[in-house]
């Protein structure tokens, strides 16, 4: 590779291109190995601010991965993990050498070297015909559980522990590839010719499963998340949401810990696939998103709240629906103690949207009050409260009042899986992570999906982790390729939708449900005064008087009589 070079050896022709093949065929491997090594480009010349940068997006992917079924940070059981790359500053490699232990060490894990074998374990009870027929394949997960992919019915592959080859790409792999080209090529043609060929055998198909470990296993309620996926799978026909094959909410098995195994929804992620989408693939995936969407909103309940497992059934009105648990503290002789409220309370009719969230932040508001000084309030409850009554009276933001739809709550593109179908098409083949799923005004469950017409500023925000409330112009599709992609996302999501993905106030009507389902975490308390104090300030000085902060909700604001069927039913 060094030296001078006859500019005559540098074009190209037959006669070149020939004599480079018998020179390749002449050469070791060896050789090769040693040419692809001067290819390969120098890790020296990254900077440690650079390198860090890298492996900070590598952490995010991990703390905000999805727990879908594909994506390039995998690593399958009995494979080499690719090393990190060579000419690493001592920073550096302290740095790598912390994240590659990934979840054994953030959440006090076994290591999957071991815990695979109890994965095999687990699988062999499961289906003893098919022993020494499984592969186990560890998938990154989020932050509830640990994810490993399952594959039933095929040999295990056996372990290398050569070192990891130079790979092999551009002119040299082709070359290389070319015997087994036409050697394949040719075999087809003898078939062709001779009419008939070997005997097809129909062997059976591998079984693509997700084992699922709670990372928390008393905070988990494995058959709660059963249900929500049995009643996900039956919003759409054209699409999946992940089925339940096993479950044990027991240590009374291989692992030692409660699991669930669900069925793998094939394709990948759109966070992994993005980058090789060009436009047309893009806005066809924006019309794929559009009919998840619009399926979605062909269901609806009269009630709000916590969807009830175990589910069952093919109709999804059947479902149970109860209010959402709360904490409060109790005092009794000088003790504090937690007292958990509505727990498996049946949500009831009679309010409107507005009229929940009310209520809500009522009891939110007693359950902080300092019991020694009741009248006066120290949270922003009854303020935030007036917020949404000024989203409803000047947008009707919590329109339809009576019915509420299913809502995913995690519907980023990590847990959208798909396929491309050609050079224009793409494929939506299922969502996965409903955990977090509930039962919620439209406003909450059809929020607009950001990211598929601002990509690159969503992920941005993704990666900054801000918590901040997204102002309604953030992600504005101003160029015409992203216009496009919205137009193709809102002309198959349908009107129902696309009135509150087009509201510029649904991310903040939907941060408010979220605090009057949960409250105000004390983390977030900050940002909810900063939102109580910047609206306020956009208001009128005639509506920013002091009634606001007697925490006087009214009656009125709490009971709503209505035409029950005159809205459900329509």
């Amino acid at each position: 590779m060094s030296g001078a070079v006859d500019p005559e050896e540098m074009t190209e022709t037959p006669q070149n291109r020939d004599r480079f093949v018998r020179e390749m065929e002449d050469k070791p491997i060896p050789r090769v190995d040693s040419l692809l090594q001067e290819l390969v480009v120098d890790n020296t010349t990254m900077t440690d601010l650079e390198y860090m940068s890298l492996l900070d997006e590598s952490h995010d992917d991990y703390m905000h991965g999805s727990e879908s079924d594909s994506g390039s940070d995998r690593d399958p059981l009995l494979v080499v993990r690719r090393p990190y790359p060579t000419g690493l500053s001592e920073g550096q490699q302290d740095v790598a050498n912390c994240l590659s232990s990934g979840s054994t060490v953030l959440y006090d894990h076994e290591p999957f070297e071991h815990f695979q074998h109890k994965v095999v374990a687990l699988c062999e009870s499961l289906w003893p015909e098919k022993t020494g027929k499984m592969v186990a394949e560890k998938i990154v997960g989020g932050a509830f559980n640990r994810i490993v992919g399952l594959t039933i019915g095929v040999e295990a592959p056996v372990q290398s522990v050569s070192e990891p080859e130079v790979p092999i790409s551009g002119p040299i792999l082709r070359i290389l590839n070319k015997p087994k080209q036409w050697l394949a090529r040719l075999k087809r043609m003898v078939v062709k010719a001779n009419g008939s060929g070997p005997e097809t055998i129909q062997k059976e198909a591998p079984l693509q499963y997700i084992l699922r470990i709670p990372r928390d296993a008393q905070g988990v309620n494995l058959e709660h998340q059963a249900g929500v996926c049995d009643c996900a799978n039956e919003l759409s026909s054209s699409w999946a949401a992940p089925t339940t094959v096993r479950i044990d909410t027991s240590c009374n098995n291989a692992l030692g810990l409660p699991y669930i195994i669900q069925t793998r929804i094939p394709g990948t992620n759109c966070d992994d696939l993005w980058d090789e989408l060009n436009h047309q693939q893009k806005m066809s995936l924006g019309t794929q998103v559009g009919k998840v969407f619009c399926d979605m909103s062909r269901h609806s309940y009269p009630v709000p709240g916590t969807i009830n497992a175990p589910f069952s059934g093919t109709d999804t009105r059947n479902i149970g629906i109860v209010e959402h648990e709360y904490q409060r503290t109790v005092v009794a002789d000088g003790i504090s103690e937690q007292v958990t409220e509505n727990q498996q309370t049946p949500a009831t009719r009679g309010k409107t949207a507005l009229g929940i969230l009310r209520s809500r932040f009522q009891k939110w508001k007693i359950c902080n009050a300092d019991p020694e000084y009741p009248d006066i309030e120290t949270t922003p409850y009854t303020r935030l409260a007036r917020i949404a009554d000024e989203q409803q009276r000047d947008d009707r933001n919590w329109c339809p009042e009576y019915r509420f739809y299913v809502a995913h709550n995690d519907i980023h593109p990590r847990n959208i899986m798909a396929r491309i179908i050609n050079d224009h098409k793409v494929e939506v083949t299922g969502v996965v992570d409903w955990d977090c799923a509930t039962i919620a005004p439209a406003v909450v469950a059809f929020q607009p999906p950001w990211w598929l017409w601002k990509h690159d500023q969503y992920y941005a925000d993704l990666v900054g982790g801000s918590l901040g409330i997204i102002e309604p112009d953030r992600y504005a599709a101003l160029t015409t390729e992203e216009k496009q992609i919205r137009a193709a996302f809102e002309a198959r999501a349908g009107f129902e939708v696309t009135r509150h993905t087009s509201d510029p106030n649904s991310h903040l009507a939907r941060r408010l449900w979220n605090w009057s389902s949960h409250g105000v975490p004390y983390s977030m308390f900050e940002l909810a005064w900063e939102v109580v104090e910047k609206k306020e300030a956009s208001w009128p000085d005639s509506d920013s008087g002091s009634d606001s902060d007697k925490g006087d909700f009214g009656d009125d604001d709490l009971e709503f009589g209505y035409d029950e069927s005159s809205e459900i039913n329509s």
